[in-house]
């Protein structure tokens, strides 16, 4: 079973959308959320195959929220449906690397097989994702037996690193890059791609190792420099929210407000509360 997250502003068409993929006995458990903001708060804390959502929403619309979702999450599948048939919306979507971008009402044969072929899509990627992990414990095994063995080659479009000693230092690698550039944009593609791994493998090696996902830990990292920022200095709510790396309030807001329990402003109105900081 996989899960797809399902975004809009009406909640009729979100529980219409949900009602029609188990209609179509479609492999798929479906949450919802109203909004881009709710549904950023949402992926960082589950795992979600797909999403679906809505161009035109308040706080964040579908266009945003599909950028800022494919820069976390470069394996989600992403479908964009809309009432208005907007070329240049269209246009924006397709940059993005929607998967699918489709006219409301949606037409039933169409979305099923849109879904299906995001399904054929997740179970492709996770049978790699299990190539490579069968193939990394093949390697430590083989160390274990010659730890003077020559380095292994792999062939295949993902490659590791020769030496699979190295998988723990390149999680370090990105801890890291984390801890000294948490406020700059920072995608699992581009961290991927400068510790040499395939961004799928990264992603299930940082949650093996680390205990928490690559986006979450990059969130919990840039919360908790935010709420030193909000106690150490005076500097206005927004200007703290870019330093550490976050790119729009409402997310930034929700996100603080799920760790602490209260919004930025209220938290720097509590003197004396120090989090421990990450390793």
């Amino acid at each position: 079973m996989f899960k797809a997250l399902i975004v809009d502003d009406e909640g009729i068409e979100r529980r219409g959308l949900s009602m029609l993929i188990r209609r179509l006995d479609l492999p798929f458990e479906t949450k919802d959320a109203p909004n881009g903001a709710d549904a950023l708060s949402l992926l960082q804390q589950e795992h979600f195959d797909v999403l679906l959502t809505d161009i035109r929403m308040p706080f964040m619309d579908g266009i945003q929220l599909a950028h800022e979702a494919r820069q976390l999450f470069p394996d989600l599948y992403i479908i964009i449906f809309s009432a208005y048939a907007d070329f240049r919306k269209a246009q924006q979507a397709m940059k993005e690397n929607v998967g699918r971008y489709l006219l409301k009402p949606v037409d039933v044969m169409e979305f099923s097989q849109v879904m299906r072929d995001a399904e054929d899509r997740i179970r492709k990627g996770r049978a790699e994702a299990d190539r490579l992990t069968m193939l990394e414990q093949e390697i430590l095994a083989y160390r274990r037996r010659d730890p003077g063995a020559v380095p292994v080659h792999h062939a295949g479009p993902a490659p590791l690193p020769e030496d699979a000693r190295t998988m723990a230092p390149a999680v370090e690698a990105v801890l890291e890059i984390i801890r000294k550039e948490y406020g700059t944009p920072l995608g699992l593609n581009d961290v991927a791609e400068r510790v040499y791994l395939n961004p799928s493998y990264l992603s299930t090696l940082f949650r093996r190792e680390v205990g928490k996902s690559f986006v979450r830990y990059l969130n919990d990292y840039r919360l908790e420099r935010a709420a030193e920022a909000l106690l150490a200095d005076n500097r206005p709510v927004g200007e703290i929210r870019k330093a550490v790396g976050f790119s729009g309030d409402s997310y930034f807001i929700a996100l603080f407000r799920e760790r602490y329990g209260c919004t930025p402003q209220q938290y720097r109105a509590m003197p004396g509360h120090r989090e421990v900081d990450m390793p």
